[in-house]
């Protein structure tokens, strides 16, 4: 599961790339946050729930979701930081409730070789081709980016980032597509 927070600034620390969290209460679930403001200067961040946490964040409201999110990072950088800035925008991917996806994630299997990633990538008629994570070897959430831009160029990216925002504030705010 994913959790998209939008700031109105930066309260943790912007030269580092990702976080994680683990509680030691069964009820707050661990997270790995990814600094986005560290790749493109947006004050976000992309929290991920993993594993048994995910189980609890299904019978959570966004909005219950979210306040975890916002108390694990009070735990992480302070409660005098957080306090001082403000969601501007929030998201939560369920993975889990998704048709044909149902949870499902790419990894690297062991002795996975990087022309296997590739391979993937070829299309199978002119009119069929993939593009994701799976298709970039070792790769993650810039996966998806890299393997969209290779077989859609530009306007893949473009879309997609549309279709993530709500009212296109991330794309015509902090993107200037």
């Amino acid at each position: 599961m994913k959790v998209f927070l939008l700031f109105d600034r930066v309260f943790w620390p912007a030269e580092k790339s990702a976080f994680f969290y683990e509680s030691q209460n069964p009820a707050g679930f661990p997270i790995y946050v990814g600094n986005i403001f560290y790749i493109n200067r947006s004050p976000a961040l992309l929290a991920m729930i993993s594993g048994d946490g995910v189980h609890l964040a299904e019978k959570m409201t966004k909005e219950q979701i979210v306040e975890k999110i916002l108390q694990s990072l009070t735990k992480m950088f302070g409660g005098e930081k957080i306090a001082t800035s403000k969601v501007v925008y929030s998201a939560v991917i369920n993975w889990g409730e998704q048709e044909h996806i149902y949870g499902a994630y790419s990894f690297s299997q062991i002795g996975m070789k990087s022309e296997d990633a590739y391979n993937i990538c070829k299309p199978i008629s002119p009119l069929l081709y993939f593009a994701g994570e799976h298709t970039a070897f070792l790769e993650d959430l810039h996966g998806s980016a890299t393997g969209a831009y290779r077989k859609t160029g530009f306007l893949a990216l473009k879309v997609a980032l549309k279709r993530v925002t709500t009212e296109n504030y991330i794309s015509k705010q902090r993107f200037k597509l």
